[in-house]
């Protein structure tokens, strides 16, 4: 789409425009950092942003396949771990005896993982983070026959891949008074999970114009018309739309 061309373009062009205007101007050069040990000290300490990266895909995995997947992808991790260590360590041959058998047990507790169906999230399970206010699942006819009893809904496209999803969640739904105008309103919120992919759910995406998440609607007034609500939101945003 011509928006992921955009976000390419200008990622490509934030790379670039650096070593190009330093390339046209060679004085511009003195002002970067010199070369020294600080390089090393900063190689180790970025892997630390990719441990953390690590740690919430798998937060993510468990979500999507249950507690016995983020079990089997640290266990994984640990022999792999322990079979790379033995291989740095010792110099005598026999080190692939010892080994070899870790990365064949690893490859042993992966296989699992590729055979693994997603679980479906439960309301309930959703409900944690929309700070306890009244939540289903959502789905058109759900929409349909909660609109026909005169319900405001918000519909909530969301993944727990997704930052900017979980940052709106946090920053909207954990404020005091968003929690009150959503109870004093009776507002119900439907959660379009699509951690895991749903078809119907990227049909109803399709259907907004958006290729993914997040999309949060505002239903009003029993109106069958959505108003579609910005990416990045905060508690205003939300409450004004239902004015």
């Amino acid at each position: 789409s011509y928006q992921a061309m955009l976000l390419f373009t200008a990622l490509g062009l934030g790379l670039a425009t650096p070593l190009v205007v330093i390339s046209h101007m060679p004085k511009l050069s003195k002002i970067l950092p010199k070369p020294g040990e600080w390089m090393l000290k900063f190689k180790n300490f970025m892997a630390f942003p990719m441990l953390g990266t690590a740690l919430w895909l798998i937060w993510v995995l468990g979500l999507q396949l249950g507690v016995g997947a983020m079990f089997r992808i640290l266990a994984v991790t640990l022999t792999l771990a322990l079979g790379l260590w033995i291989l740095n360590n010792f110099k005598h041959k026999r080190k692939y005896f010892f080994a070899v058998p870790t990365f064949i047990f690893s490859l042993y507790v992966a296989i699992p993982l590729f055979q693994a169906t997603a679980q479906e999230q439960s309301s309930s399970q959703n409900s944690g983070a929309y700070y306890g206010l009244e939540t289903e699942t959502y789905s058109p006819e759900k929409l349909q026959d909660e609109l026909s009893q005169g319900r405001q809904i918000y519909v909530d496209f969301t993944a727990a891949w997704c930052l900017t999803c979980q940052v709106n969640k946090r920053v909207v739904f954990s404020d005091k008074k968003v929690q009150d105008f959503f109870k004093d309103k009776n507002i119900l919120i439907l959660v379009a999970d699509w951690t895991n992919r749903n078809a119907e759910i990227a049909k109803e995406l399709e259907k907004h114009n958006r290729s993914g998440v997040p999309l949060n609607l505002v239903f009003k007034n029993s109106s069958p018309e959505a108003n579609i609500l910005p990416a990045l939101l905060n508690p205003s945003i939300v409450m004004n739309a239902f004015q």
